[in-house]
Formats: C-alpha cells, sequence, structure tokens
C-alpha cells in the first residue's frame, strides 16, 4: 500500500486542492488501516488516480473492488450528475472512517447515531439492580467510550451536550429528579461526588489535545487549520493560542471555535518555553506539551472545583463537615 500511495503523490496528474497561504497542496491520498480516501480536483486527476490503480492490480494481483468505492461531489461540484468514473457518487454525504462528510451541516447525521447507542447501551442495563458507584461505572467505561471518537473529531452541538447529559443522569438517578447537583457528581468521592465523567469537560480535553499536536505534527490538516485562522484573524493559529483572550471565536469554523474556547477555558497562554496553562490551585504555568488528554480532564476538574449545596448550607451552623 506504501508502494501505491507513493505513486499516487508523485504523479503530477494529480492534483489536489491548493489553500491560500498554503506553501504545498493538501495530500491528495489519506489511507488509514484499510480506508483510503482521495481528494482530487479535476477529472483528469481522477482518472489519473485510477490509472495508478489498475497499474497497482497488474503488478501485485489485487483488485479494487469498484461496487465498495463512493464519492462525494463538492463545491461547485455539489450538483453534478456525470461522473468520471463509474463508481457510486452522491451529492448529500459520505461516511470515512465512521464520520459523515456533508455539504452542508453534518450535526444530526454523526450525532443521532451516537445518541441511539448511548441509550440502547444503558438500556440494557435498567433492569440491573447496581449502586451509584455501579451506574457511573456503566456510564464512563461502557457508555460514554462510544462518543469520545466523534467528539474528537466534529464539533459537538449544545443540544448534544443537553440530550446526553438528559439521558445519562435520568439513568443515574433511575428517572428521579436529581439528587447531588450535576457539577458535583463529576468530582470525586471525597468532595461528594461519584467520579462520573463530564461529558463538558471531557470534550475540552479532547479538543485541546490537537492545539498540542498542532505544535509538532507536520501532517495536512494542519495547513486547513491555518488557513481557517488566517481567513479569520489574519495571523496564524499559534499567536491566537499566545493570547487566547485577545480573540474571538466567533466567525471561525464550529469545530475551530470550541477549540479556542476550549483553550479559553483550561487558561492556556504562552511563556517564553511555549504554550502553557495555568493551575488556578497551584497557581503555577505548566507547560502544555506535557499533557495527555486524561491530564487536561483532571486540570479541568482541579480548576473547577464545587462544593455539595449541604456544605454551604450548614457550615454557619455546624462548621466544617466531615
Amino acid at each position: 500500500m506504501e508502494n501505491l500511495a507513493v505513486n499516487i503523490q508523485a504523479n503530477l496528474a494529480i492534483k489536489g486542492l491548493v489553500l491560500p497561504r498554503a506553501s504545498v497542496p493538501l495530500l491528495v491520498l489519506s489511507l488509514y488501516a484499510d480506508d483510503t480516501s482521495v481528494i482530487s480536483s479535476s477529472d483528469a486527476a481522477m482518472m489519473a488516480v485510477f490509472d495508478t490503480y489498475a497499474l497497482f492490480e497488474a503488478g501485485t494481483g489485487a483488485k479494487l473492488n469498484m461496487d465498495k468505492c463512493k464519492g462525494l461531489w463538492l463545491g461547485a461540484w455539489r450538483d453534478r450528475v456525470h461522473a468520471p468514473v463509474p463508481i457510486e457518487w452522491s451529492s448529500s454525504k459520505l461516511k470515512v472512517l465512521g464520520v459523515f462528510i456533508k455539504n452542508g451541516n453534518v450535526d444530526t447525521a454523526n450525532w443521532h447515531p451516537r445518541i441511539e447507542a448511548v441509550e440502547n447501551c444503558l438500556s440494557s442495563w435498567r433492569s440491573q439492580s447496581l449502586s451509584y458507584s455501579g451506574k457511573a461505572l456503566v456510564i464512563n467505561a461502557l457508555t460514554l467510550s462510544r462518543i469520545w471518537y466523534v467528539a474528537s473529531l466534529v464539533h459537538m452541538p449544545p443540544w448534544v451536550l443537553a440530550e446526553l447529559n438528559s439521558i445519562i443522569f435520568k439513568f443515574f438517578w433511575s428517572g428521579m429528579p436529581d439528587l447531588v447537583a450535576r457539577n458535583v457528581v463529576i468530582h470525586d468521592r471525597s468532595k461528594g461526588g461519584f467520579n462520573m465523567v463530564s461529558i463538558a469537560l471531557k470534550v475540552n480535553a479532547l479538543l485541546v489535545q490537537w492545539i498540542c499536536r498542532y505544535l509538532c505534527s507536520p501532517n495536512s490538516w494542519v495547513s486547513l487549520m491555518t488557513f481557517c485562522f488566517f481567513d479569520r484573524f489574519s495571523i496564524d493559529p499559534m499567536s491566537v493560542f499566545l493570547a487566547p483572550s485577545a480573540f474571538s471565536p466567533a466567525g471561525l469554523p464550529l469545530f475551530y471555535a470550541a477549540m479556542l474556547n476550549a483553550w479559553k477555558t483550561l487558561n492556556g497562554s504562552a511563556s517564553p518555553n511555549g504554550l502553557v496553562v495555568r493551575s488556578l490551585i497551584e497557581n503555577v504555568d505548566l507547560p502544555a506539551s506535557s499533557f495527555s488528554c486524561k491530564s487536561w480532564y483532571q486540570l479541568s476538574l482541579l480548576n473547577f472545583p464545587c462544593r455539595p449545596h449541604c456544605v454551604t448550607k450548614f457550615r454557619p451552623s455546624f462548621g466544617d463537615l466531615d
């Protein structure tokens, strides 16, 4: 497959998309596991891609299954009818590695299946007699694990967050009104909670990971992100991340806007040594390069502690409670 990829990338007849201010075009070919995606901008380029596949078939004995190949028309080709190659074409949407790409809004296509998966998983556990800790374990390990992949790649709209929280807390409290505030339940038992994962904070951690990847990744997605930030702010993403409070995410694509908001929420900024985040508890700056997704999430919990309402209510009469 590497041989095939090198030949496609080296073929001068195969041209991809060129973004403004990008020194090189976006990669024409992307391979991941058993999935191959090609982005081209002309009929001649598409024909050259399939000609290269034909040469690869002749040399290896492998055969491309045309019935499993799908194409998506984008931009000015959105309403196109005649195709240069005989595969299944669509102007609506295409699933790539479990995530839908389409013309227009993709929220419903990407999130309704995830919401249904969460509901189905919890439905299979409702008949069990579980403790609160057991329910939290089911939610964290078996249920919410179904959404993190999509949440790390596409924007999570507010209505999705609200619906997911409604589903999991209804399961946690067995359909009864919440007995403990939700922003307390996500903390550990010593702070009155049950260690249930906060969807909002975990999504922020997943988004901020892309900023860390931006600092060290040579992949072509960096060109797309750079184009979006230049188009909105007339400067590169790194300059925005150095002083995020000076920039409004309005006008950015929703995914990048959510990324910038997440960086602000975690008190991201810059020091002479690079990007840093501030720990509000210790009042120190920590290097962003040392963080994993798990440590981003733990920092979020530390920066936003929440005491149970009863502690605040009864302290004047009884002092600190155990």
